[in-house]
């Protein structure tokens, strides 16, 4: 989550206080975590149904 997002919520809810903060750096850390896992799956997919290896046969 970047710093602008992080700065909203913060306002509009007006989580200022320490406890908020770090609630929030505990969420942004996961959010974080689940995008790059959702990355990661998105790319395995799209190699698993774009690339087809090349025969054995043709390897040698």
């Amino acid at each position: 989550m970047d710093a602008r997002n992080k700065r909203h919520l913060l306002l509009v809810y007006g989580l200022d206080d320490e406890e908020s903060r770090g609630k929030l750096r505990i969420f942004s850390e996961a959010m974080d975590e689940c995008i790059g896992n959702l990355e990661r799956r998105m790319l395995q997919y799209h190699t698993k149904t774009t690339y087809t290896p090349a025969p054995q046969e043709d390897w040698e």
